[in-house]
């Protein structure tokens, strides 16, 4: 029985400073921790790993002011246009996200923003697998991941050692000259809308596609193996220039995720003509573009359950993916 006593204690007092999960749900008759995400924020602890659950509702979350660091989740995006991911489809979403101190450093976003998003004097930041609707802005802001995402605009502003990997970017990108040691690989440039002359400084610009008919001020970058729609790219170093998009995506004038998957049917100029021989663009290299935006924990996409129970029971049969 002591032996028993002792177990039990250890397994209680284990559980003190373990991070949370937080609910955040504002569909009437659903109960959940919080019905806004700045609730949510504002009543978390501040222990590494704790996270903030956006669950799926037409209904915005609303805008976060946040200065404490969080990981917050959503279901992913564009779950429509690519079925048997999620058995809800309707998306999880937060108007916009402020950020104006180093105390919410570290954080980590797997979510949608139906505005924009702004970043200053805080770092480490990762922003993975987010819908993006307007812009990301970084200032002072440095060691960041922007991977994965469909986005608007990013800007980056007086900081160093950014990555730009995988996304698809609707309109812009601004990397300033005030910046350093910025790495742009793998994304699809200018994917809805032509804009040209953007900033791109101090950087490594390399398997990325500009699909518009766009173009960027390179200075002080390396630029090398990227694909465009024009002759706006250096000469040599695999840079490809006045390229067909017709014969590189399935739909290069669409507006989903699924339109900027690379085209098979027929040769494609971006098939393993990436550095080290990897497919350019979003869908290619080592953390290639994950369609519907899902972050990397499991989701239900199949449930099956009777309109009421028999007798006391009742069976209900799920199917799960992990979605890594």
């Amino acid at each position: 029985m002591k032996n028993v006593t002792l177990l039990v204690a250890a397994l209680v007092f284990g559980q003190i400073g373990v991070a949370k999960i937080w609910r955040v749900n504002n569909v009437p008759g659903v109960i959940a921790d919080y019905t806004t995400i700045q609730a949510a924020h504002d009543n978390a602890a501040v222990l590494p790993g704790d996270t903030i659950h956006l669950e799926p509702s037409i209904a915005n979350y609303g805008a976060l002011t946040m200065t404490k660091r969080l990981t917050i989740i959503s279901v992913g995006n564009f779950l429509g246009a690519n079925p048997g991911n999620q058995y809800v489809l309707v998306p999880g979403t937060m108007t916009s996200l402020t950020v104006n101190n180093v105390s919410a450093s570290n954080s980590v976003f797997h979510c949608n923003f139906s505005s924009s998003v702004s970043i200053n004097n805080a770092n480490n930041m990762r922003f993975e697998r987010c819908r993006i609707e307007n812009s990301i802005n970084f200032n002072q802001s440095s060691n960041n991941v922007i991977l994965g995402n469909f986005l608007y605009v990013i800007t980056l502003n007086n900081g160093s050692n950014n990555i730009i990997s995988n996304n698809i970017i609707e309109y812009y990108t601004d990397v300033n000259t005030n910046t350093a040691n910025t790495i742009v690989t793998q994304n699809v440039f200018f994917a809805t809308t032509v804009l040209a002359n953007r900033a791109m400084a101090n950087a490594t610009f390399q398997n990325n596609i500009i699909n518009k008919t766009g173009s960027f001020i390179f200075t002080n970058c390396v630029v090398e193996n990227n694909i465009a729609s024009n002759a706006s790219l250096p000469a040599g170093n695999g840079n490809q220039n006045s390229v067909s998009m017709a014969s590189v995506f399935v739909n290069p004038n669409g507006a989903d995720d699924a339109s900027f998957v690379l085209q098979t049917a027929g040769a494609n100029p971006a098939v393993g003509t990436g550095k080290e021989g990897v497919n350019c663009g979003a869908y290619g290299g080592t953390n290639p573009f994950k369609r519907g935006l899902q972050p990397a924990i499991p989701a239900i996409y199949k449930l099956s359950a009777p309109v009421a129970p028999t007798g006391n029971t009742m069976n209900v049969i799920f199917s799960t993916k992990s979605n890594n």
